[in-house]
């Protein structure tokens, strides 16, 4: 029984430090989003731009109105969806910088901030702090556990 308290005891840790690495992580992939569709946006004023110089104003050429018509609704729909990605991006990289400035530890902010927020790789962050890599991943877990008990008062 009391080995069967245990593995639920560690379940629960590792369900726990998983929230708060799901929620750094989130903040990553929202950013990887927006610069996606920013390319994307990039790709269909490209499009427009040449359909707008193929056009020719002697002649009446529906199809290329049309697709070109067609490509603004587009550009201006993902602009639109762009500008409220960044916005929700700014709120959560607000609350995550304020949850990570609680923590007491300055390696654990410094970690948390230069891998979730600057986008670090370990490598960078180790040679930056002076550790070993395998040093920072260490203090990288106990800085998500901190994490992790600030997300369970806030909840």
């Amino acid at each position: 029984m009391e080995r069967q308290s245990m593995v639920n005891l560690r379940k629960r840790a590792m369900m726990n430090e998983n929230k708060a690495k799901a929620f750094m992580r989130g903040l990553k992939r929202l950013d990887s989003i927006i610069i996606y569709k920013q390319r994307q946006l990039e790709e269909l004023r490209t499009q427009a731009e040449k359909i707008t110089a193929e056009m020719n104003p002697d002649r009446v050429q529906t199809s290329n109105a049309n697709s070109r018509e067609s490509l603004l609704t587009k550009i201006a729909d993902l602009d639109v969806e762009i500008e409220r990605d960044i916005k929700f991006y700014c709120i959560e990289q607000r609350q995550a910088m304020g949850l990570i400035d609680s923590l007491e530890d300055s390696d654990h902010i410094e970690i948390l901030t230069k891998r979730y927020l600057e986008r670090k790789d370990w490598g960078n962050i180790a040679v930056g702090m002076g550790y070993e890599v395998r040093q920072v991943y260490r203090k990288h877990g106990r800085a998500l556990q901190e994490l992790n008990k600030l997300l369970e008062r806030c909840q």
